[in-house]
């Protein structure tokens, strides 16, 4: 039970403060066109590697420890969301934003009153397929280095050809994408009511 709670802790911080850092990142830099096109270049570059790729590398930045677990997922997850977010700001109408400036609201008022509330739908739907991605990340990341967590102990369940353990790493990781998946939908019937 230890190395779950690890597992989901790391998927928990990693995704959660990933995914806020790439969606306020996207909506900081889609405020500017400059700012846009030069973070969107970079993350071009970034986004054709595999994430399965970049973990060595963020381990050996982050070290084989739980901090380094959560960086990791928190890599995947800002980098998956600031996609999904620049998407759900291209898709808000540009009605929206002209009709807030002919009622006279200013650039912050436009951002919290009128794209932040568009977006929300589309962007928990991206959530919860970052969310599923980054447990996989997660899981991966383990196995290759962590002091705990599903993917150790899947490590060594295949070492010793334990089967029935790789059996239980896997429900486990299943448990917690299902149980994750469902708390991210009753997030948005709460957020996103009028869909």
């Amino acid at each position: 039970m230890p190395h779950v709670l690890s597992t989901l802790s790391h998927l928990l911080l990693g995704a959660g403060l990933g995914g806020l850092l790439g969606s306020w990142v996207a909506l900081l830099a889609y405020q500017s066109m400059f700012l846009r096109m030069l973070v969107g270049s970079l993350l071009e570059g970034v986004r054709v590697i595999p994430p399965l790729i970049i973990i060595p590398f963020v381990l050996i930045v982050g070290g084989p420890t739980e901090v380094g677990q959560v960086i990791v997922a928190m890599v995947f997850a800002a980098l998956s969301m600031f996609v999904y977010a620049i998407n759900a700001l291209e898709n808000v109408p540009r009605q929206f934003r002209i009709i807030g400036q002919l009622l006279a609201a200013s650039r912050w008022q436009i951002i919290t009153t009128v794209e932040i509330p568009a977006i929300v739908p589309e962007l928990l739907g991206g959530a919860r397929i970052t969310l599923a991605l980054t447990l996989g990340i997660v899981v991966v990341a383990e196995y290759l280095g962590a002091p705990s967590g599903i993917g150790r102990v899947l490590k060594f369940a295949i070492s010793f050809s334990n089967v029935e353990l790789i059996v239980v790493g896997m429900m486990w990781a299943g448990i917690i994408g299902v149980a994750g998946n469902q708390a991210l939908g009753a997030i948005i019937g709460v957020f996103a009511r009028w869909r």
